[in-house]
């Protein structure tokens, strides 16, 4: 099945190429036509490589490349299917395909200034794949340390050219999403290297000391916003830094101030964490077989995390952040029926389901 939508691809691609002639009079018709096609077959692509990466050879991959090569916003939609089924599928290759993976990581990179949202938050997923592979994040690291260096530059200083804030918003998303989906805390030496007065020895805490600032009310609109929301996504799978006190402390602010955009930020980053520990505690289910416990080991409460959530650094996190703004979560989550009461409730239920607090706290 895998084979024949890439052969109609290849087809496809052929019979583009003959009607990409102005003076042909069905020109725009038939480019249109071809293009919902192999959109269509993308999108299909990244289903089956969301459910089975094994499907897909390397020379299959290897054929996707130019779609990533010259992004144009027409091309934007089948650039993001192609990162979706290189993210899921470049696992299944191995170091004798390395010239394939640096020249499609070569080729992100290029392009990682110049994407919308969504499509980079694919692009740097895929991108840490990639490394895992190469077993070398050194690519990434010099992203890093230089979204960390441009962005400490302009602490204290204002920020009110539409320049300026323009680049200060696009490198705390990136810095915020290499946080989110990096793991360099193997790596904090490097970083030492670059930042000789870094006296701390998380590299995830220092990404979040770096975008802390700008979070501030005194901040431009925009680039607090881009702050809040990059602070989430580092805190989503770091999530000790949740319960840091300048964290919390902007967290209170926020819901002081009755802001429901900035409201909206901070629930956003808070719903990400607790749905990625249900689906921790989901695989450890899985994986455990039956739920029955071993001799020595209690009995685990249902609706809890489980024993291997507890396992590692997001201790207590979810319990301090349900108990400590679960008034306010309810209060915007039964004040209105929009967007932001929809966000709210999202996070309600994920605290009910973990059985975080009583469900007699929340009516």
């Amino acid at each position: 099945m895998v084979a024949s939508m890439f052969e109609d691809l290849l087809d496809h691609q052929g019979d583009s190429d003959k009607v990409k002639a102005p003076s042909n009079p069905s020109y725009k018709v038939n480019i249109n036509r071809l293009q919902g096609i192999r959109a269509s077959t993308m999108q299909t692509l990244t289903v089956f490589a969301k459910a089975d990466p094994k499907l897909f050879t390397p020379e299959q991959l290897m054929l996707l490349q130019p779609y990533i090569e010259n992004l144009t916003s027409d091309d934007l939609h089948l650039f993001r299917s192609v990162i979706v089924i290189y993210r899921y599928s470049m696992p299944v290759l191995t170091s004798r395909q390395n010239n394939f993976l640096m020249a499609v990581q070569s080729s992100l990179l290029k392009n990682l200034t110049r994407l919308p949202s969504p499509e980079l938050r694919e692009v740097v997923s895929c991108l840490w794949t990639i490394s895992g592979i190469l077993n070398a994040p050194d690519r990434l690291i010099r992203v890093t340390t230089s979204c960390v260096t441009n962005v400490q530059k302009v602490v204290g200083k204002p920020i009110e050219a539409q320049a300026e804030i323009k680049r200060i918003v696009r490198t705390l998303y990136i810095l915020g999403l290499f946080g989110h989906f990096c793991d360099f805390e193997d790596q904090a030496s490097m970083f030492k290297t670059s930042f000789p007065k870094w006296r701390g020895d998380s590299v995830s805490g220092l990404i979040t000391d770096t975008i802390v600032p700008f979070c501030a009310p005194e901040i431009e609109p925009s680039v607090r916003k881009a702050a809040i929301e990059s602070l989430g996504h580092v805190c989503q799978t770091h999530a000790i830094h949740f319960l840091k006190p300048q964290v919390l402390h902007m967290f209170d602010h926020v819901f002081e101030g009755q802001d429901r955009d900035l409201m909206k930020l901070v629930l956003s980053g808070v719903k990400g964490f607790l749905l990625l520990e249900e689906s921790r505690s989901e695989l450890c289910r899985e994986d455990g077989g039956d739920t029955t416990h071993r001799k020595g080991e209690q009995a685990e409460e249902p609706g809890r995390l489980t024993q291997a959530a507890y396992a590692n650094q997001n201790d207590g996190v979810s319990t301090s952040l349900a108990q400590r703004y679960l008034k306010d979560i309810v209060s915007i989550s039964m004040g209105s029926q929009d967007l932001y009461a929809l966000v709210a409730a999202e996070v309600m239920a994920s605290i009910l389901r973990q059985g975080l607090v009583h469900p007699k706290e929340v009516w």
